[in-house]
């Protein structure tokens, strides 16, 4: 083990020349000098064990696979990817790339091995201090399993090919997030999906296709003659939205000032995606402060550009198209600002009728869930969940008689469709109607 550290230490030049380290010269006597007399041998082997305690198995195979593929630590070393610079221009390959080879199996394979790779060689591309602050390096990798070592034999194997990306000029790079920006023009669509209350994370995404690129590509007709291209559907999540913005920023810096035009499409979609980023949280804090029309809830939005040729919007330098397309996005975003306006009054309503009505009846704090019965047996069940829940309460001198809860279901049963401000009316009269009878109500209960 010891040797093995050494060895990457020299190969790699992870540590100075002159560094005077008590750890580094037994390193260097354990492995040059042959007449180490056991004793010291013993001693330095305890001095080196303190350092170790956090490196376990996997860190030694990960280091020893390091140094028989050591031509992947020389090639990653020379395109200077681990500096601010280089991070930023990992980020842009890697997500260019994932855009660009959406179809290619191979390609898209030996990406995703170059991309753990970046992370699990990431200890040996600095020039540390002092040997501690290597190890600690080192450390800092968890969950490295025997199957992650093997991306960087895939990387090894397909050096010349991560070479080629390497040398793709950045502005070439870019033209990926472009592509994906004009395919959400043409007919991108958010959906958002609520579903807090089965326990789930609620989240939106945003879908698109685009027409299939293949030789010998079959074309239906359909009635009027006109040819149909059959199209694959793709899908951005949401972490895949914050790299595409991020990828669009990138963008927005790089542009070439004369290409104003693309600048206006950037501008557009980052404030499109913004708005829709808004309504979606805004949905998501009328689920959690429990409004009943938005549990367990899909919604859908068109964020593609209307009654417009968006088919070449990245090479139409006419000042005419620019403007259509201009407005026709600020168009698409001043629909979906309204609906964003829209959903933060029906939240700001909610918040404000449902602390008034629990000004009016505390108990309202506790009652929170809504039911809407559609025949016999589901209000029967809902009679007896209710039932179940207010016993669990433990609130005595209160009739909870079957027949009780049936009669006052019916007298304040919330029709659906009724507005909020009523149906908060009704369950607040409800809770007040059940709990008349000079009941002491703790709070806290």
């Amino acid at each position: 083990m010891l040797m093995l550290l050494w060895n990457v230490l020299k190969k790699f030049d992870l540590l100075s020349l002159d560094n005077e380290e008590e750890i580094i010269s037994h390193l260097r006597r354990l492995s040059d000098d042959e007449n180490y007399l056991l004793r010291d041998i013993i001693q330095a082997y305890q001095i080196l064990q303190d350092c170790f305690q956090n490196i376990t198995y996997q860190h030694l195979q990960l280091v020893k696979t390091v140094v028989e593929y050591s031509n992947v630590i020389e090639m990653m070393k020379k395109s200077n990817l681990y500096s601010t610079y280089g991070r930023r221009r990992f980020q842009e390959l890697r997500d260019n790339l994932t855009t660009q080879f959406q179809l290619q199996e191979l390609n898209n394979m030996i990406l995703n091995s170059w991309i753990i790779t970046y992370t699990l060689i990431e200890p040996f591309m600095f020039k540390d201090k002092n040997f501690n602050d290597f190890i600690y390096r080192l450390s800092q990798l968890s969950n490295i399993e025997e199957n992650s070592l093997n991306h960087i034999k895939i990387i090894n194997d397909n050096i010349p090919i991560v070479t080629m990306w390497l040398s793709t000029e950045e502005t070439t790079v870019l033209d990926n997030a472009l592509i994906t920006m004009e395919h959400l023009y043409k007919n991108g669509n958010v959906n958002i999906y609520l579903q807090h209350l089965i326990k789930k994370s609620s989240y939106y995404e945003i879908t698109y296709s685009i027409d299939r690129i293949e030789t010998g590509i079959e074309k239906v007709n359909d009635e009027n003659n006109q040819i149909k291209t059959k199209k694959i559907q793709f899908l951005l999540s949401m972490s895949d939205i914050d790299d595409h913005k991020r990828q669009l920023t990138f963008c927005n810096v790089d542009v070439q000032q004369n290409l104003i035009y693309k600048k206006v499409l950037i501008n557009g979609q980052l404030k499109l995606l913004k708005t829709i980023e808004n309504i979606y949280h805004i949905y998501t804090k009328l689920e959690l402060v429990g409004h009943p029309d938005y549990q367990l809830r899909d919604e859908n939005y068109e964020i593609h550009l209307q009654h417009i040729d968006t088919s070449s919007m990245l090479t139409d330098l006419r000042s005419h198209q620019n403007a259509r397309l201009d407005n026709a996005i600020q168009i698409r975003i001043q629909n979906l600002q309204l609906i964003c306006n829209t959903l933060q009054t029906t939240y700001d309503m909610w918040i404000q009728n449902l602390e008034k009505y629990r000004q009016k009846c505390s108990l309202l704090k506790l009652f929170s869930n809504h039911f809407n019965n559609q025949n016999e047996e589901e209000q029967k069940l809902a009679i007896h969940c209710l039932e179940h829940y207010l016993r669990s309460l433990r609130i005595s001198q209160v009739n909870l008689t079957t027949n009780q809860l049936v009669e006052f279901y019916q007298k304040y049963h919330i029709e659906i469709g009724l507005n909020i401000d009523m149906s908060l009316k009704k369950l607040s009269e409800f809770l007040q109607d059940l709990f008349e009878q000079n009941v002491v109500y703790h709070e806290n209960q």
